[in-house]
């Protein structure tokens, strides 16, 4: 609660003996007392989020054996002393995030092993000791996400029976160790968007059983190693968004035949291998939207037989007679397509949207495909005759 309190004086809460809660949240604390918490020993959570606390001395939370939950998120914390978080052996959530931490301690954590929950995004880190999760046997969620992280230790996680949550979003990785991703068996999540990958080694991934969401977005990828998520059982949604991808190929997607989404938005794609979805056959949604694509084969779409939105739009299609079948297939699939797509060529465009438009010259009113032709230039060169054959 917001009460623009800048000071706590060291006998704030003398005599509180049964008090569970503290908020003091959204003020201008910069500093706390050592000992201000000496007689709540029965102090559940802590809030101090959003002040201006800049650090952390040990003795702070010394007795508090029974709390388990503390949040210092959105202060501008710079250090901790080691042991400040020592007495807190039951704490099971930590919040530091939005801080300005350029280092953490593997000694900070080395007695909380109840943790579940470690919150260390947005701050200054530029590196992750490897020992940093040693002491954290049950840790279920790591949010590491808006640092300044360049690598990872191939040991960094040493505990992967309970992680479900990994977040490694918008660092400065260039890289990710061999096998970095093997036997967690809980994973879920798994977000590493918006950092600098070019590459990925050939084995990323062992074994993750319940894996559903990965998202590589946002990065410098322009291939994948053949049969990379192979391991990935239960991958529901991929996010390649956003990196550099000229071409795909079928050997990308071995082994994802659960696939329901994949996101492609946002690349160089200006090919596809033929039988790229041969294996795909559960994709609901494929996102090919913002690339380089002009021609596609006719038939490169109908493995999907599940498939309910497809995003073809800007992309410098190049309407000539090698588009006529895949025109063909998009008209008898315009439910499907998402958005307008549009022909590259100057002298006429062609208009397919999945919206149905009414008439008005149709008598009946009935609902139709709309298709928009426009005819420039050309007519000398006897194009108009072959345009409305092809529009046809």
């Amino acid at each position: 609660m917001n009460t623009n309190t800048t000071i706590i004086g060291p006998e704030a809460f003398a005599g509180l003996v049964n008090l569970t809660h503290i908020k003091i949240s959204n003020n201008l604390l910069t500093s706390i007392p050592t000992g201000v918490f000496k007689d709540l020993r029965n102090l559940v959570t802590i809030s101090l989020g959003f002040n201006k606390l800049r650090c952390l001395d040990k003795g702070l939370f010394d007795g508090l054996k029974k709390t388990k939950e503390l949040m210092l998120h959105g202060n501008q914390i710079q250090t901790i002393e080691d042991g400040t978080f020592d007495d807190l052996e039951d704490l099971t959530l930590l919040h530091l995030a939005k801080n300005n931490l350029s280092a953490v301690s593997a000694k900070w954590f080395s007695k909380l092993n109840k943790l579940l929950t470690l919150r260390l995004y947005e701050n200054q880190l530029t590196t992750i000791p490897e020992d940093i999760f040693l002491n954290l046997p049950n840790l279920k969620e790591i949010s590491l996400n808006g640092n300044k992280i360049a690598e990872l230790s191939p040991n960094v996680f040493p505990h992967k029976d309970n992680l479900i949550k990994l977040q490694l979003d918008d660092n400065l990785l260039i890289s990710l160790p061999e096998d970095l991703f093997n036997d967690f068996r809980k994973l879920k999540i798994l977000t590493l968007k918006n950092n600098k990958l070019t590459n990925l080694p050939h084995v990323l991934f062992g074994k993750l059983p319940k894996l559903t969401d990965l998202s590589f977005s946002q990065n410098n990828l322009s291939s994948l190693p053949k049969g990379i998520v192979s391991p990935l059982e239960k991958l529901k949604k991929l996010d390649l968004s956003k990196n550099q991808f000229a071409t795909l190929l079928s050997e990308y997607f071995e082994g994802a035949e659960k696939l329901t989404e994949l996101n492609l938005l946002n690349n160089k794609i200006d090919s596809l291998d033929e039988d790229v979805f041969e294996k795909l056959q559960s994709l609901t949604t494929l996102k090919l939207a913002h690339n380089n694509l002009q021609t596609l084969p006719g038939d490169i779409f109908k493995p999907l037989t599940k498939l309910k939105k497809l995003y073809l739009n800007d992309n410098p299609w190049r309407c000539d007679c090698n588009l006529i079948d895949l025109h063909d297939w998009m008209k008898q699939n315009s439910d499907k397509i998402l958005d307008s797509v549009l022909c590259r060529k100057m002298f006429y465009f062609l208009y397919f949207t999945s919206t149905t438009h009414r008439l008005n010259e149709n008598k009946n009113n009935t609902d139709v495909l709309y298709i928009i032709k426009v005819i420039f230039l050309l007519k000398k060169q006897n194009m108009s005759k072959y345009l409305l054959n092809f529009m046809n």
